[in-house]
Order: C-alpha cells, then sequence, then structure tokens
C-alpha cells in the first residue's frame, strides 16, 4: 500500500491549505506607495485537518473500492497468465511453431494486462479527485461555521519510528503544522460533515 499512500500524500500537498474566505476577513490590497503596508487577516483563526486519514478512509470505503477491486482481480488473472505462458516459453524451442504461437499470446495478452493496468491508474486519479473535493468542501462548510479562516490539511497521528529516509521525508512533509492545539483540530467534525460517522 506505499504506492497508495505516497499517492494521497502528494495530492494532499498539492493543495496544502483549504482557505476559507469570507467577506470581512480578508482586507484589501493597499495601493501600491512608500507607505503602504500590508495587513493580515482580521481576527485569523487557523484549524487543522488530517485530510490523508479521511481520503484513506474514503477511497478504501465501500463507494470507491469495488470499483478498483474488480480491475485488480482482472489484473490479477492476467499476471498468471502472462507468468505461466513465460514459463512454458523458458523451456521451449524459439523456433518451434507452437512456441511462436505462445510468443505471439504472450505479446497480446501484455497488451491486455497494459491496458488495465491504465484503466486503473486514470480510475484511481478520478476517486481521488473527486474524494479530494468532498472533503474540502466539507472543510469549508466546518470552517465558516466554526469561525476559522484557514484550514491547514495536516496528519495528527504519528507514525512509526523509521530509518527509511522515503517514509520519514513523507511523514514531514504531511505535518505541516508543527504545534497546534486539539481544540483546533477539526478532522472529526470534516468526518461527520461527510457522513462518515454517525455524529455523537
Amino acid at each position: 500500500m506505499k504506492n497508495l499512500e505516497r499517492t494521497i500524500l502528494y495530492i494532499v500537498l498539492g493543495v496544502l491549505t483549504v482557505a476559507v474566505f469570507r467577506p470581512g476577513n480578508i482586507l484589501p490590497l493597499a495601493a501600491a506607495s512608500p507607505d503602504s503596508v500590508r495587513k493580515e487577516p482580521v481576527n485569523a483563526r487557523i484549524a487543522t485537518c488530517d485530510v490523508y486519514s479521511i481520503m484513506r478512509t474514503m477511497i478504501d470505503g465501500e463507494e470507491f473500492k469495488p470499483a478498483r477491486a474488480a480491475i485488480e482481480e482482472r489484473i490479477r488473472t492476467q499476471v498468471g497468465e502472462l507468468r505461466e505462458i513465460e514459463a512454458a516459453l523458458k523451456s521451449s524451442d524459439p523456433k518451434d511453431e507452437e512456441a511462436q504461437a505462445k510468443y505471439q499470446e504472450f505479446v497480446s495478452k501484455r497488451k491486455v494486462f497494459e491496458g488495465a493496468r491504465t484503466e486503473l491508474d486514470l480510475l484511481m486519479g478520478r476517486q481521488f479527485v473527486q474524494v479530494y473535493e468532498r472533503i474540502k468542501a466539507a472543510a469549508d462548510v466546518v470552517a465558516v461555521r466554526q469561525g476559522y479562516t484557514h484550514v491547514v490539511a495536516s496528519r495528527n497521528v504519528d507514525d512509526p519510528p523509521t530509518n527509511d529516509p522515503d517514509r520519514l521525508t513523507q511523514a514531514i512533509l504531511s505535518r505541516p503544522m508543527l504545534f497546534s492545539p486539539e481544540g483546533d483540530d477539526v478532522t472529526n467534525d470534516v468526518v461527520i460533515e461527510l457522513n462518515l460517522v454517525s455524529k455523537p
């Protein structure tokens, strides 16, 4: 599942901050002049949301997983068939007509296999975009309701210690907020807004 985790992380990092811009929160830009001073948002409040964990839950849920599972099952079957033909070819005489026919079958099945992999990649891409857009919309609603001006995508669950540079880098990048109060974590509120769990 390492590739799935990396894909989710990169999608989350693609739009790191889900900003909620409400009238009155952001001051208009001042005219360019020596006396102009950049002004910060009025009454800025920042929340965090573990977008990664929500995406993982939704992607592996009943709405999205079955479609991928059907293609993945086809791919597993195709891989098995390709391995069988490959094993047979290794013990065959390349000049034998039957072996040549087997090779053509291998080439044909490999094209089907590659098509299935492309189909799976495209489906996953569509699903990730759809899931992220839903989470962002839910985060917008929660932020406005609770008076936040910004919601930052940041994981709130620590990964086990690792010496793997790739996993360590992912862990660091997925936590842009080094410190934030627990009370400003709106992950559960976003989950409820998405109807993923019943409200307590």
